[in-house]
C-alpha cells in the first residue's frame, strides 16, 4: 500500500465520524507564554484524537530520563507555536514593508492571515510519532519515505515529520473533516503549504513565520526545552518582534518578500543561535539521552527482524512502515514495559528502557580520542542520512557483538544492545543561510556577516562533538578490546586510551 494510503488510513481512524459542535472559543493558559484565546474552529480541531494524541508524545524524546521535569509534550509546543504566530502576525499587520509603503496601502498580514498561520501552526507537528525526533531518525531512512520524497518535488529536502504532517492534512479524510469544520472560512491548500514552509514569492514572509531562523516554532522550542530541562537561556523576544520586518529581494528575476531583522535588533537573533548551540551538547546530544534513543532503536530493530508485532493501543505494529510510528503514543509504548512478561526478550528490551536500566558507553569518539588522522572515515557517518550509512554502522556493531560472544556457551550481548552512535553536528542550516540583517541605509547582508556562524559550528565540531559506542551495563571491560579492534578494522580508526578513560573503562592493550 502506498505511504499516502497508509497515512489516510491512520488519519481516518483518529478523526471522529462527525465533528463536535463547538459554539465558542476557549481560553487556555500556558506555563510559558500565559493566556491565549483559541477560536471555536481551532478548538474543534484540538478536540480530535488526531491532535489530542500529541499530549502523549514527548517533545524532547527520552530527555526526561536525564532531566526529570523535561516532560513537556508536542501538544503544549503546538499551542506555544500558535501563540507566537499571533504575536508576530499582529506586529507585522501594522508594520510597513522595507520599501516604506504604508501598512494600509500594502498591508502585510490581515486577521484572516493570522488565522491561517495559527491553523498551520496547529497542524505543523501532527505527523510526529513515538518520542518525536527519536523515531523520526528511524523512519526518515525508510525506503517508503525516501522514494516518496524523490517522487514528489515539493517534499524534497523536507523533514520526515513535516512530510507526514502534510500527508495527514491533505488526505481525503482530513480534507472532508476540515471542510465541515471551517465551512468555507479557510482554505486547506495554503495551510498545507505553510506546514512545508512554502508560500508564493510575494508572500514568502508568511512561510518564514513558521520556517526560518526566527520562526515561531524555533522560538517556542528553544524556550520550552530550556525551561523544562532547567537550563538558563534568554532571547529578547520583544526586541526581536520590534526589529522584524519584511524586505524585498530579486531572485532570478522574481521579487521575493522575506522576513529580515533590523541591524539594531540583531542581538536577539544572535541569542537564538547561541541558545540553539547550547541546547545541543547539554540536552539533545547528552550521552544518556542518546543511549535511550539507541535502546528504542534496538526495540524497533528486534521487532522488524523477528516479525514480532508490538501492540500499541488498538494497533499491532512491526515498524516496517513510517505510519507504524504514528499509531501509538509514548505512554502506550512504556506501558508494554511495565507489564509482567518474563519470557519475552522484546518485553525485556522495553522494560530496561522504561525503568532506566540503560546501556552504557564503553568508548567516546571525538577529535581528542582518535590517535591517527582517520576520524574523517568515521565522522562521515555522523547524523546518519542514508539507509546504507546506517547499515554500515550496524554491521560494525554486529561484528563487535559476534566477537564478544564467540567461544561462549551463553551469549553476553545481543546486536540490539550494541550501538555506534554518531549524532549529527550543529549545522548552521538553510534557515541561517537565508537569514538577512538590514542596515539603516536599507542594505541587507547575510547573517554570517554579522554573527560568526561558520566559526561557531567549526568550534563545536572540534571541541564539543562526541560520538559513543554503547554496550550493556557490566560488559564494558569485556567489550572494550572488540570495540577497539572493529573500529580499526572497519573504519581505520585507532582509539587513544582517553577514549576508554572517559567512560571509566580500562584501555585495552
Amino acid at each position: 500500500m502506498p505511504l499516502e494510503a497508509e497515512v489516510a488510513e491512520f488519519t481516518r481512524a483518529f478523526l471522529p465520524s462527525k465533528p463536535q459542535v463547538v459554539r465558542s472559543g476557549k481560553v487556555i493558559h500556558d506555563a510559558l507564554w500565559g493566556t491565549d484565546l483559541f477560536s471555536a474552529v481551532e478548538i474543534a480541531f484540538l478536540d480530535t484524537p488526531l491532535l489530542q494524541r500529541l499530549r502523549y508524545i514527548h517533545q524532547t524524546g527520552f530527555s526526561f530520563a536525564v532531566y526529570p521535569s523535561c516532560r513537556h509534550s508536542r501538544f503544549e509546543h503546538t499551542l506555544g507555536v500558535m501563540f507566537q504566530c499571533s504575536r508576530f502576525a499582529r506586529e507585522l499587520s501594522s508594520t510597513p514593508d522595507s520599501s516604506g509603503s504604508a501598512a494600509r496601502q500594502g498591508r502585510l498580514l490581515t486577521s484572516h492571515d493570522e488565522g491561517t498561520l495559527r491553523l498551520a501552526a496547529l497542524f505543523h507537528d501532527v505527523g510526529h510519532g513515538l518520542f518525536s525526533h527519536c523515531s523520526e531518525n528511524i523512519y526518515s531512512l525508510m525506503p517508503e519515505m525516501v522514494q516518496l520524497q524523490k517522487r514528489v518535488p515539493r517534499l524534497q529536502g523536507k523533514k520526515a515529520h513535516e512530510v507526514l504532517s502534510y500527508l495527514i492534512i491533505t488526505s481525503e479524510p482530513f480534507q472532508s473533516f476540515f471542510d465541515y469544520v471551517v465551512d468555507g472560512e479557510y482554505e486547506l491548500g495554503p495551510i498545507a503549504d505553510l506546514v512545508l514552509g512554502v508560500a508564493p514569492a510575494s508572500q514568502h514572509y508568511k512561510a518564514d513565520l513558521l520556517s526560518s531562523i526566527l520562526d515561531a516554532d524555533k522560538i517556542d522550542y528553544i524556550h520550552r526545552d530550556a525551561r523544562f530541562s532547567g537550563l538558563t537561556l534568554h532571547v529578547d523576544l520583544d526586541r526581536l518582534r520590534y526589529a522584524t520586518q519584511v524586505m524585498s529581494e530579486t531572485i532570478d528575476g522574481e521579487v521575493w518578500k522575506r522576513l529580515c531583522v533590523k541591524y539594531t535588533g540583531a542581538t536577539p537573533l544572535e541569542q537564538i543561535l547561541v541558545s540553539r548551540f547550547m541546547l545541543f551538547p547539554t540536552l539533545y546530544h547528552h550521552h544518556k539521552i542518546r543511549a535511550c534513543d539507541c535502546m528504542f532503536a534496538g526495540v524497533v530493530e528486534f521487532t522488524r527482524n523477528e516479525g514480532q508485532p508490538l501492540t500499541l493501543g488498538r494497533h499491532d505494529v512491526t515498524f516496517r512502515n513510517p505510519t507504524d510510528f504514528l499509531w501509538g503514543t509514548d505512554f502506550e509504548f512504556m506501558g508494554v514495559g511495565m507489564t509482567v512478561d518474563k519470557d519475552s526478550f522484546l518485553h525485556s528490551l522495553i522494560h530496561d528502557l522504561v525503568y532506566r536500566r540503560l546501556i552504557q558507553r564503553v568508548a567516546v569518539l571525538s577529535r581528542r580520542t582518535i590517535k591517527n588522522e582517520n576520524l574523517g572515515s568515521l565522522i562521515k557517518y555522523r547524523g546518519v542520512e542514508t539507509e546504507q550509512d546506517h547499515g554500515k554502522l550496524r554491521d560494525a556493531a554486529r561484528e563487535i557483538c559476534r566477537r564478544a560472544n564467540q567461544g561462549r556457551n551463553t551469549r553476553i550481548v545481543t546486536p540490539e544492545q550494541v550501538w555506534i552512535d554518531l549524532p549529527g553536528g550543529v549545522q548552521k542550516g538553510r534557515d541561517a543561510e537565508e537569514a538577512r540583517v538590514q542596515y539603516p541605509n536599507d542594505e541587507t547582508v547575510e547573517l554570517a556577516e554579522v554573527f560568526p556562524i561558520e566559526e561557531w559550528c567549526e568550534l563545536y565540531e572540534t571541541n564539543r562533538w562526541q560520538g559513543h559506542v554503547f554496550v550493556p551495563a557490566g560488559t564494558q571491560e569485556t567489550m572494550a578490546p572488540h570495540v577497539k579492534d572493529v573500529l580499526y578494522s572497519d573504519f581505520g580508526v585507532e582509539l587513544a586510551d582517553e577514549a576508554f578513560k572517559w567512560c571509566r573503562v580500562s584501555p585495552p592493550r
